[in-house]
């Protein structure tokens, strides 16, 4: 049985993978109180992120996911004003087995969520980090990483190309609840080929 570990836990309106970095701003009185009972730790600053997958951000009431991503904390700034703004960089996958009571802020018992040793192949990964090219090319973004970055570590693959495109939010929670690499880039394709079918129906 693996071991549970109590975390901070920060419900977003977005999914965040290990891997990726997101900019936020802090500012409710309750998260204002975590950053304080972080700052006051001798450990490294890390939250676990959970996506809401019902409701929203402020004040509570969200449905949350218990797939979550556990991110270090990089680059906080407190603002004369009281609230923070800082850099999330997901490092790994976790499970939240409990939730605590939100007093002040949400808590949670999580485990680290391991891979299942399947890797999906490196024409797999080629074809989807096309696909998003293309996809990139025709919403006049700027283009995505390197294939033979993407292909470096097939288990982070769908993660780095799910994060280029705009894809749903459910679609970015589906690959993160994943546990399988393999089937992780194969419902990254899936989605990717949504939006492209999607693109075509408006001309685009």
């Amino acid at each position: 049985m693996t071991d549970s570990e109590q975390s901070a836990i920060f419900p977003l309106s977005a999914v965040v993978f290990p891997g990726t970095a997101i900019p936020l701003r802090l500012f409710e009185d309750r998260y204002l109180v975590m950053m304080r009972d972080l700052l006051a730790q001798d450990s490294s600053l890390s939250v676990a992120i959970c996506p809401i997958l019902r409701g929203r951000e402020v004040g509570g009431g969200d449905t949350r996911s218990d797939t979550a991503t556990m991110c270090a904390l990089k680059e906080v700034r407190v603002h004369d004003d009281g609230t923070y703004t800082l850099l999330a960089v997901g490092v790994y996958r976790v499970r939240v087995d409990t939730w605590l009571p939100d007093d002040p802020y949400p808590k949670g018992l999580v485990v680290t969520l391991r891979d299942e040793d399947y890797r999906p192949t490196a024409d797999d990964i080629y074809i989807a980090h096309e696909l998003a090219t293309s996809i990139l090319r025709r919403l006049g973004a700027d283009m995505p990483l390197e294939a033979t970055v993407v292909v470096a570590d097939p288990a982070m693959s769908a993660f780095r190309i799910a994060s280029l495109v705009p894809i749903s939010d459910h679609d970015r929670h589906l690959i993160l609840a994943e546990d399988n690499p393999s089937r992780r880039l194969q419902l990254c394709r899936s989605a990717l080929e949504d939006l492209d079918a999607a693109l075509t129906f408006r001309g685009r």
